[in-house]
């Protein structure tokens, strides 16, 4: 049997947590016909051999050892669609090398492919490709629940070319490891000024659809992606108001429809929350106002739960306040009267409503509040981290009060869940990150800021292993991402 095995890469420079394109050729060199397994399952036949730039073997590569580092054992390699190649017939496929190996650092690399199946192995000319760094403009995740629990983490990114243009990026991993991913293609070409957001799809069941979001000065743009692939182009809809803000996060559903939830300016009214709720097809069915005036608020933010409610929570300048309403997602109607949860003792640093905590639809309300010891001009700030655990009822049950004295002067904030309910924050501070758990009124500092770019962004991604990984904008490099040995980090 004489087959021949062709690798092209699909892109010769890709950039840092790109995806990295192989096209995949097997063709019948020999005078008769041979049966060849379909490289339409290349999983069952290929494996990928990668060496670094100095040619140090890195490792081989499959389905086997995919499956292996998600820890499931998977179905032994079937022979799947067999073909028969007549002499200079060939079959052909596609793969991406992201699936089995994530690179989290640029560079040279080489690889070749091996085709086994049966008793015939076949291997490819090595094949070149690099790694490039690709800094962050934006970056936004979301997981997907089934049942519940977390089930897929999707990221996007914005990533700045070496060529000056900026590329989006979603990326879909699994959930005990955001590593290893099932896809993490490119977009297309866009502003290097938006900011995206990931849909949160409300039904808390497992869906192959995602929509991403960013906002204008006057308008959004959505965006449809199935299975990686972009299902509806993007469509911008105007909304002729000013001071746009996200309240929650855009809200999809197994209907694959989409509800985003805004809010706008009224000068001397405080903010005005509207919702835009749009078809599968990105078109829009309507639009309402949920709050006409919050009267002194300053910050919004919303969090779906697993009964179909919004739960609004709003912060005002002035008096230091925490309110919280209830909204209908069907009906976009909010209860009658807002509740008080929380008056601070200090001006505010913001606000933030994770995802659903838990399959009893348990949400939380984070608080953050910088002070200035005492008034003291010589004393260090300090700051205080609260939160509120909602039950479906709308009672506050829990609300504790956590003071990180010896942190430094506060840059950014950004808090993710568990799925058991426990609530952790990522605190970025002049002189490095603090990784702060709730449970236990315990922060750490897990990494200095030498080497991050300045504007971020830094976020933290706790699996359902139960492991946290930080992601960090690195530098003239990009896209970085590493999982914290908290049990070594020091205690502040």
């Amino acid at each position: 049997m004489a087959l021949k095995l062709e690798l092209t890469m699909g892109r010769a420079k890709v950039p840092l947590g790109g995806e990295i394109p192989m096209w995949l050729s097997l063709v019948n060199d020999g005078p008769s016909a041979v049966e060849v397994a379909s490289l339409a399952e290349v999983a069952e036949t290929m494996s990928y051999a990668i060496l670094a730039g100095d040619r140090r073997p890195m490792g081989t590569v499959n389905h086997s050892t995919r499956l292996a580092a998600i820890g499931s054992e998977g179905p032994n390699p079937v022979d799947g669609h067999v073909v028969t190649l007549v002499p200079g017939e060939g079959v052909s496929g596609q793969d991406n090398l992201g699936r089995y190996h994530w690179f989290d650092e640029p560079g040279v690399y080489f690889v070749r492919a091996r085709y086994a199946w049966r008793d015939t192995t076949v291997w490819s000319e090595t094949q070149t490709f690099e790694v490039i760094g690709a800094p962050l403009v934006a970056y936004d995740q979301q997981w997907n629940y089934h049942y519940g629990k977390k089930h897929l983490l999707h990221s996007a990114w914005v990533a700045s070319l070496p060529d000056g243009t900026f590329e989006l990026y979603l990326r879909e991993s699994v959930s005990s490891n955001p590593a290893i991913v099932n896809h993490n293609g490119s977009l297309g070409r866009v502003d290097g000024q938006i900011l995206p957001r990931i849909s949160f799809n409300r039904s808390l069941m497992a869906d192959g659809h995602v929509w991403i979001a960013w906002l204008g000065e006057d308008c959004v743009t959505v965006l449809k992606i199935q299975g990686g692939l972009v299902d509806v182009p993007m469509r911008v809809h105007a909304l002729g108001l000013d001071g746009l803000e996200w309240v929650a996060a855009p809200l999809t559903s197994t209907q694959g429809d989409l509800l985003l939830i805004l809010s706008a300016m009224k000068p001397d009214d405080g903010r005005m929350v509207m919702a835009l709720r749009l078809g599968p097809d990105g078109r829009e069915r309507d639009r309402s106002v949920i709050a006409n005036a919050l009267p002194g608020a300053i910050f919004v933010t919303a969090v779906c739960d697993a009964t179909g409610s919004l739960h609004l929570f709003w912060l005002t300048g002035d008096t230091h306040e925490i309110f919280h309403h209830i909204v209908d997602l069907e009906t976009l109607r909010p209860l009658p009267s807002a509740i008080r949860l929380w008056r601070a003792s200090g001006p505010p640093v913001g606000l933030f409503t994770p995802a659903v905590l838990g399959p009893d639809s348990t949400v939380a309300c984070l608080y953050l509040v910088q002070r200035q010891g005492d008034g003291l001009l010589t004393a260090p700030p300090s700051i205080g981290l609260a939160w509120l655990r909602m039950t479906p009822a709308s009672n506050p049950v829990k609300s504790e009060d956590l003071h990180l004295s010896d942190v430094d002067t506060l840059v950014r904030f950004s808090g993710e869940t568990s799925d058991s309910g426990g609530l952790v924050a990522l605190l970025t501070t002049r002189n490095g990150l603090y990784y702060v758990n709730g449970s236990v009124a315990q922060s750490k500092l897990v990494a200095s800021s030498r080497g991050l770019a300045p504007n971020g962004p830094e976020r933290l991604i706790v699996t359902t292993a139960g492991d946290v990984y930080l992601v960090t904008n690195q530098a003239g490099h990009g896209f970085s991402q590493r999982l914290l040995h908290l049990a070594d980090a020091r205690e502040h």
